[in-house]
């Protein structure tokens, strides 16, 4: 299934090893805006979320991790039918909102 979704997003697979497709790849990630960086449980793409998230933090970017204990990819439109994806969304938005106000 993740190579047919990296069809739809690549034009070609070379694409993918390019840091503005895959920022995790970027020679640096100092300087970048605050981040709210959501995983889930059962996620096919956990594992590069977390170590975005880990570059981010060890470049000294504030960012703020929600792991999705066990919820699948895609709960954020979840909500409406499971209460534990409703309120881990409305956690990572509120920090996303303050990180807005906030200029950041």
């Amino acid at each position: 299934m993740i190579q047919w979704f990296l069809r739809q997003y690549l034009s070609e697979p070379a694409q993918g090893s390019d840091w503005r497709v895959s920022p995790l790849r970027a020679n640096t990630h100092a300087g970048l805006a605050p981040a709210v960086v959501c995983t889930a449980w059962f996620d096919p793409l956990r594992d590069e979320g977390e170590a975005y998230a880990d570059a981010l933090s060890a470049a000294g970017v504030e960012t703020k991790r929600y792991h999705g204990p066990g919820l699948i990819h895609g709960y954020f439109g979840m909500g409406e039918v499971s209460e534990a994806a409703r309120i881990e969304a409305h956690r990572a938005r509120t920090d996303f909102r303050a990180m807005l106000e906030r200029g950041a």
